[in-house]
């Protein structure tokens, strides 16, 4: 047969030869180039492609640099101490060690640890140092540390009793709002409104005074909360002492949590006991001694919540201490 000019019956033979050559031919290119592309996607939390483009997606933190924190999942809030947890939050590192110290002192080695701290008796603040190494079989990152305080135990001596004039006039203010609160319960019918007294304006006081009658002992806690009332909710600042216009423990959060008389927040609420001895997360009051709420309409740091020239008015709820 002549390949240039192949007969009649030689013609289909012909081109079903170079077919098969041409499919042979893409078959080993096929193979050849499956077999030189290869991805490695360790690491990757997820991938994109663009084009003939794949991208490698990293998410979290430190733009995938390893790294390690430590978590505190409890810690004391008073003066009793209590039982502190922490634990190890690596990213982009797969330790395989955990290496703890307390003061220097070695105390674990799990992801996660627990303590417990003793009661603090003294003046000033008790803290602790704990340290964590996270390591893999061959290196470690270096180490990280937190602080955690066990509060003073001394109690702060009450502020003196008060002798400022009620009717108050807080200065700095637009206007002072007075409430006189019966020693009596409140509900529906007799829950107090501040817009029943002039509106709380957003540079006004307010300031209510309530008094558990001399010779009452309660037995257990009772209550009185104030949220907002005909709007939206906003931080307010609150504090409960023998002045009026008495807002000296906002610059002074360590101390917020010896006489429980401060409440900030949408919300504000204090539980009250009436004579015997303080417990935890409860106002102590002295039957007889006429008491203070001073609230205005700031964060603690002293900014404005209230929009200038608005009314942010707020009801009260009081639930007397049984007993009383």
């Amino acid at each position: 047969m002549n390949p240039s000019n192949p007969s009649v019956l030689g013609r289909p033979l012909f081109a079903f030869c170079i077919g098969i050559t041409m499919l042979a031919a893409a078959a080993m290119y096929s193979s050849r180039a499956r077999a030189d592309v290869s991805f490695n996607m360790s690491g990757c939390t997820s991938v994109s492609v663009s084009g003939t483009q794949v991208n490698c997606v990293i998410s979290g933190g430190n733009n995938g640099s390893p790294s390690c924190s430590i978590l505190v999942n409890q810690s004391p809030s008073s003066s009793a101490g209590g039982a502190v947890s922490l634990s190890a939050n690596c990213s982009n590192y797969n330790a395989s060690a955990y290496y703890w110290a307390k003061n220097g002192v070695a105390f674990g080695t799990s992801a996660s640890i627990a303590d417990q701290l003793a009661s603090n008796s003294g003046s000033s603040a008790v803290s602790y140092r704990y340290e964590l190494n996270a390591c893999t079989s061959s290196s470690c990152l270096p180490s990280t540390s937190v602080a955690i305080s066990v509060p003073a135990g001394t109690v702060i001596a009450a502020p003196p009793q008060g002798s400022g004039q009620f009717p108050a006039t807080c200065p700095g203010f637009t206007k002072t709002i007075n409430i006189d609160l019966p020693w009596q319960s409140t509900d529906s019918s007799t829950r107090v409104l501040t817009s029943n007294y002039g509106g709380f304006g957003s540079n006004d006081a307010l300031v209510v005074r309530f008094t558990a009658p001399a010779g009452s002992a309660s037995y257990s806690a009772g209550w009185v909360s104030m949220a907002e009332w005909g709007g939206g909710p906003l931080t307010r600042y609150s504090q409960i002492s023998t002045s009026p216009c008495d807002f000296t423990l906002a610059s002074t959060p360590a101390n917020w949590n010896v006489q429980y008389n401060v409440s900030t927040g949408a919300s504000l609420s204090y539980s009250l006991q009436a004579g015997g001895s303080q417990g935890p997360y409860i106002f102590l009051m002295q039957p007889g001694t006429s008491y203070y709420l001073n609230v205005k309409n700031t964060t603690y740091q002293g900014t404005s919540t209230c929009p200038s020239g608005s009314q942010c008015n707020m009801f009260l709820d009081f639930f007397k201490p049984p007993g009383t």
